[in-house]
């Protein structure tokens, strides 16, 4: 087949304008800017530093070290930790696949220590190592509920004077109330303690 070369430049002028049209509005400068979300080393310091609970200080540094969303980390199980290789396999919640990580040397240490100070609590959990008080539940799973997590996240970022907004949520519910909007966030834990 031959084309001559003014049918292709009509045909890259279809195709420029085509793709113009199609992707037009989607380069949008983000509502905030360059505002940073992440912990800076010295604030993620200051947040371990105030968490007196050993749960959450290793639920915490589950996310912090291995990027883990609070649904993943919270369903840690025994089942899922090599211990031999210090790898952790787990069904990822946003990808739905499989994924090992490796666990650092300190967290391995730490869990191992955990493990043994809440043998029998893990053992009724069914083995998931964020086991959940039966009094702080309103539903019925062994493991700690998240959303109890992120409360305790929220309480923990405010005793260690980090609390900061940057806006206001603009809700479109009528009725409702715009919600603050936190610099630090549970996805702003991306640093090693």
């Amino acid at each position: 087949m031959q084309v001559s070369w003014h049918q292709l430049q009509q045909l890259q002028s279809i195709l420029h304008q085509t793709q113009t049209k199609r992707f037009a509005g989607k380069r949008k400068t983000p509502k905030y800017s360059s505002l940073s979300k992440a912990f800076t080393d010295s604030q993620i310091t200051q947040f371990f530093r105030v968490i007196d609970d050993d749960k959450f200080r290793l639920i915490f540094s589950y996310q912090a070290q291995l990027g883990l969303r609070i649904g993943e980390a919270v369903r840690v199980n025994i089942k899922d930790i090599n211990f031999e290789t210090r790898e952790i396999t787990l069904k990822t919640e946003k990808a739905k696949v499989i994924d090992t990580l490796l666990l650092p040397n300190q967290l391995f240490k730490d869990t191992l220590a955990f493990i043994a100070k809440h043998e029998a609590d893990i053992q009724k959990a069914l083995y998931y190592i964020f086991f959940r008080s039966p009094e702080k539940s309103r539903r019925n799973v062994p493991f700690v509920e998240p959303n109890y997590v992120r409360n305790r996240f929220r309480y923990y970022v405010i005793k260690a004077g980090l609390d900061q907004t940057y806006d206001t949520s603009e809700e479109s519910v009528a009725g409702r109330q715009a919600r603050s909007l936190y610099r630090l966030t549970m996805h702003s834990q991306g640093i090693t303690p």
